[in-house]
């Protein structure tokens, strides 16, 4: 085997390295373009039910359940087993949804 033969194998190691290295990388950024996609669906989503639940709530007097509706629809969004809010009233908290 001549010098130029070896540095020839040594040359398309690293060449298949580098693909390796890019194919990884490219899957690591579609993944996380996806994940970055998703946030910002799930963000306009939330920001559109906070401004139904504001309109709602200054037109309507039933408060807790407007609370309810709310802990069910972030508990569900944010895919969580249980969400509690809790207000304050005379310097302690109450369970205002669940």
């Amino acid at each position: 085997m001549t010098v130029y033969e070896g540095l020839f194998l040594i040359l398309i190691g690293v060449c298949i390295v580098l693909a390796i290295y890019a194919a990884a990388t490219r899957a690591r950024v579609a993944l996380l373009r996806k994940k970055l996609a998703d946030s910002f669906h799930r963000r306009a989503e939330m920001t559109r039910f906070l401004d139904i639940f504001s309109k709602n709530i200054t037109t309507s007097g039933d408060v807790e359940n407007w609370m309810n509706v709310t802990a069910r629809y972030v508990s569900e969004l944010v895919d969580a087993q249980s969400v509690c809010i809790f207000m304050e009233e005379d310097g302690i908290l109450k369970v205002a949804g669940v």
